[in-house]
Formats: structure tokens, sequence, C-alpha cells
């Protein structure tokens, strides 16, 4: 009976100690948020997030002034992309790769452009007519639009 017990008892504790890991992790991960940028030139200030959703997913392919969306992502590891893909588009990084392979193979459309870095994701934005993409709220946009998701 008491090895029964002391079974129990580290079975518990293990399932604690994780349930207070993930609990942690994901307080940390919400912490620091995550901003829409866009082309300095960009007049749209606020997306829904059904709006942010078809720019990402493609569907969306110009601004309401007509001009041409050029999509920046981060590499689909990245844990920003991670974060980004799950909290301001509801969906995970790998259901996106496949939507945009989708698109790319069956000739409909094209796949964002992948940038390196935060840094390249400014840099880009800033020097593309037309670009959106995210960067961490604590990080300097530089030049760019924030676009505000309601």
């Amino acid at each position: 009976m008491n090895r029964q017990r002391s079974q129990c008892l580290k079975t518990g504790l293990f399932t604690g100690i994780m349930m207070f890991l993930c609990l942690s992790v994901g307080s940390s991960a919400r912490a620091e948020s995550i901003q829409i940028i866009a082309h300095p030139d960009q007049s749209t200030v606020t997306l829904s997030s059904q709006n942010l959703w078809a720019i990402y997913g493609m569907k969306t392919r110009h601004w309401a002034d007509g001009t041409l969306i050029k999509v920046f992502v981060l590499p689909t590891k990245h844990p920003l992309h991670r974060r980004f893909s799950i909290n301001a588009l509801k969906t995970y990084p790998y259901q996106l790769d496949r939507v945009w392979q989708r698109l790319t193979y069956s000739g409909t459309g094209r796949a964002p452009t992948v940038v390196p870095s935060e840094q390249a994701m400014i840099e880009a934005v800033t020097s593309t007519p037309g670009a959106i993409g995210y960067i961490n709220s604590t990080t300097d946009k530089g030049a760019c639009h924030v676009v505000k998701v309601q």
C-alpha cells in the first residue's frame, strides 16, 4: 500500500510542477505583446482581427487605398512568429504554412516574404510601399506606422 501511495504522490508532485511551469511560461509570453507595423505612408490605422487574418492568409491583397499589400513574416520556428500566429491570428504556425503552401503549389497565390530577424522586418517594411509585418512591442519600430488590431 505504501508503494502505491508513494507513486501517487510522485505523480501528483510532477503534475503540479508541470502546471506551474506551463502557467509561468504562458504569462510571460503574454506579457510581451506584439505590434503590427506597416509602411510609413500607409494610412490604415486599425484593422479587425478578421482583416488581419485575411491579409496573412493572403486573401486580401490590397489596402483600402488600392496599394498592393506586401506581407513579411519571420521564420516559422521563430518564437515571435509562433506568438504572432497564436495570439494575433488565432492559429498555429504550421496551419499558416499549409495555407501558404496550398496557394503556392496551386499557382493561385504567393507566400509571404520571410525575413530573418525583427531588425530585418523593420527595414523591409520601412522600405517597401504597402508592406505589413510584426515586431515585439518593446522593439523600436523606427519609421514604421503602428496598426492597431481590434
